[in-house]
């Protein structure tokens, strides 16, 4: 008797499980408080070598060109990284953690991006995960906002009182973003029944009401960005998918002003809230919004640093030597390790993938989601995460890279 492998899924929940992780043992270690991070890393680092086995064998180990280069690109890098330390003849603990990071996941999802890119079935499969991916991202953040001492840990965030407000406000974004993907796609991808038209619009359009309350609640600023920008772009597409169609404008103009008047009252119930974490104030002041003083103090000790080596910087992770931690900003974080140089290259590739990503969602519209996959990472490296972790950014830029020429 012969087992059939479903080689679509394996790479759907590789895909899917690398990019977030971290966000997912938030989710695991609500039913399984004994789960561990590295025990999770582990698990679907093991799904990810299988599911590109499988792709390889479907390739008959034959590799396109722009495989080849991908991977030789992300070899690099790991290479670039690790001989840092030899520059500063020591070892550094957190060097060596986000170095672990690189690989196991980072350097994962690039892969797995490599054979993604060349197989519509599998993208396909991953676009109806999405919705699933929405409601379960949604439930973490509101159980961890509401029983914030209900279980330990949470990613990458060592709180024994659970997931602390920046890594639930991502969460909620998270969710928001992939329930607006839903809504925008509702027609052109055959969900699962549970998603079926009328009861998926009711589900995604909850979801992201009660995320947004749960982000005013947590209070990340990040989370709150990424929430807005992903509301007014499913707004935008949809006014301009309606054109002159009186109904649809007349829909669509309803769900323009509601969108306020969810805001206030979001903000109206938060104050009142009685949750322990409750960060709507934080949000509220403007002064604190725009400028974070801890990490203002942060950037400008980068800068000073930075005006040292201008050009080509002290190398990939020397943050951890220089400074000890990361910027929390994308392209300050590149000015420092890479200089001016890095950032030019960094920049211009990412440039090159977002215009390849235009020329798929015009042949298809539904390829959008890695529009909106890129967007959870670039917002979030531009407000706190570490840009040589940042699966999300490292997995679109490379599945762009690799199916420009492809008919997906």
């Amino acid at each position: 008797m012969k087992v059939k492998i479903n080689g679509s899924l394996i790479t759907t929940i590789a895909m899917w499980g690398s990019l977030y992780v971290n966000y997912w043992f938030g989710f695991f270690s609500i039913f399984i408080p004994n789960i561990t991070l590295v025990g999770l890393v582990f698990i679907i680092d093991i799904i990810s070598v299988i599911a590109i086995v499988i792709n390889l064998m479907k390739q008959r180990i034959k590799f396109a060109i722009s495989q080849v280069f991908t991977i030789l690109v992300a070899v690099l890098i790991v290479f670039l990284y690790y001989t840092t330390q030899f520059m500063y003849g020591y070892q550094n603990k957190s060097y060596e953690t986000y170095g672990l990071v690189l690989v196991s996941q980072t350097i994962m999802s690039i892969v797995l991006a490599c054979f993604i890119a060349h197989n519509c079935l599998i993208q396909y499969q991953i676009k109806k995960f999405v919705p699933y991916v929405s409601l379960v991202f949604s439930f973490t953040a509101v159980y961890n906002t509401l029983f914030a001492e209900g279980m330990m840990g949470g990613g990458w965030i060592n709180n024994d009182n659970g997931m602390n407000y920046q890594a639930i406000s991502y969460l909620a974004a998270f969710s928001t973003v992939f329930a607006e993907y839903y809504i925008l796609e509702v027609d052109n991808v055959k969900w699962s029944s549970f998603f079926k038209k009328k009861i998926g619009n009711i589900v995604c359009v909850s979801i992201a009401i009660i995320n947004v309350f749960t982000i005013f609640i947590a209070g990340g600023r990040g989370g709150l960005v990424l929430s807005i920008l992903s509301i007014m772009y499913t707004i935008y597409v949809l006014i301009k998918r309606e054109g002159s169609n009186k109904v649809g404008i007349f829909r669509n103009s309803m769900i323009v002003f509601s969108v306020p008047v969810v805001f206030i009252g979001v903000i109206s119930v938060a104050k009142k809230s009685s949750i322990k974490f409750s960060g709507i104030q934080r949000l509220l002041d403007l002064q604190f919004f725009f400028s974070d003083k801890a990490r203002d103090k942060i950037r400008n000790n980068a800068f000073s640093i930075i005006s040292n080596k201008p050009l080509f910087g002290y190398g990939l992770g020397s943050d951890f030597y220089e400074m000890g931690l990361w910027t929390h900003n994308l392209f300050i974080d590149l000015l420092l390790e890479s200089g001016a140089v890095g950032l030019i290259i960094f920049c211009s590739i990412m440039a090159y993938g977002l215009y390849l990503s235009f020329k798929l969602v015009q042949r298809d519209s539904t390829n959008r989601i890695w529009w909106m996959i890129f967007a959870t990472g670039f917002i979030m490296s531009m407000f706190s995460g570490y840009y040589l972790t940042n699966t999300m950014i490292a997995l679109c830029v490379s599945f762009w890279g690799n199916s420009h020429k492809n008919k997906i």
